[in-house]
Parts: structure tokens; sequence; C-alpha cells
């Protein structure tokens, strides 16, 4: 598992996943959760898990109830290439740093408990200089990450659903042009 050192602490609650006892945990939430969305997925027989900044959060019982992952990319390539559109190779060609946003769930979501995680995911992509977060997300997503962040849309569809009922869009945040609106809206940048 991938660990990165902040200057300040992550937005409370959220944890990183530092030990193979909680991204266990974090798997058997995805397990219960996300494969009721996209029943084709192995959330076990993951790979980028182990190269990954594997984000969660626990409820008032202890219980992991959210989680999220930034993929960096390396020498795996990104969780989603496959499906992602020539844009992602220029990118690359271009020397561009590259994360993937993927097995994001939030159990009984929150909007305080959304905005943690993006102001987690922008200040993640800063330390580590990336340039562009790509994501792969529900067609009804791609308008509020275009509003508040300005994310670009690559395709309105990757050809995957994952046993799920639509087909995959994907964006990509430019975090050197993310919009003034998002850092109100996730409450500032620490």
């Amino acid at each position: 598992m991938f660990h990165i050192k902040f200057s300040a602490p992550l937005p409370s609650p959220l944890q990183m996943v530092t030990s193979l006892e909680e991204l266990n945990e974090v798997r058997a939430l995805r397990a219960a959760e996300y494969k009721a969305i996209y029943p084709s997925i192995d959330v076990y027989a993951d790979d980028y898990d182990d190269t990954a900044i594997v984000f969660y959060t626990r409820d008032s019982q202890g219980q992991v109830n959210s989680t999220a992952r930034l993929a960096i990319d390396g020498p795996l390539g990104l969780p989603e290439d496959s499906y992602f559109p020539p844009e992602v190779a220029e990118f690359r060609r271009q020397g561009k740093r590259l994360e993937e946003l993927g097995r994001f769930v939030i159990r009984n979501g929150s909007p305080s408990l959304l905005k943690a995680y993006y102001s987690a995911f922008y200040r993640t992509a800063v330390t580590l200089k990336a340039d562009f977060v790509l994501m792969a997300m529900k067609p009804k997503d791609v308008t509020l990450h275009q509003r508040l962040m300005g994310a670009r849309l690559l395709s309105p569809d990757i050809g995957a659903s994952y046993g799920g009922p639509y087909s995959l869009a994907c964006v990509a945040w430019e975090i050197a042009q993310t919009k003034p609106g998002f850092f109100d809206w996730v409450g500032g940048i620490q």
C-alpha cells in the first residue's frame, strides 16, 4: 500500500489504509455495496490496491462505511486503461502524471463525507504532483464534476458497465485548472 504524508491531517473522519487487515475490511465493504451496482467486478482480485492510496471511514460502531481508491499511474498502468479513450495515452505521451479515482462508495452517503473525500483527492493530487485525476463514473454524475471542478468529459460511454444498468463515462479532472467554486464547496483546503 502506498503511503503519503500530508502537511495537515486528512479531513475528518478520513483515514488511509496502512495494513492488510484494514484493506480486507475495505474489500468487504466493496463486496457488499459496490458489487451490488457492478456485479461483474471482482473486488478481491485487484493488484492496484497494493500500489494505491486507499481511504476509508468508520461508523460509530467501528465498521468501515466508506472507501475510495486513488490508483497512481506506474508499471501496472491504471485500472481502467483498457477502457479509457485515446486522450489518456496522449496525456502520457505529454509526460502528464495521472491518478485514477475508483472503488468509491459511501454507505448511507452524506454530503459532508463526500466533501471530505474530494478535499483529500485534491490534496493527494497536489502532493504527488498529479496533472489529472481520471474517473469512470455513472453518466448522471458527469455534470456535477464538470460544474464543481471543471472536469472534462473524455468519453460519454467507455464501453464498460461491469454488469450494471448503464455504461460508464470517463472524465479527467485537471488539477491545475480546478474551478474556484470547488474550494468553497469542500470548505477550503488545509
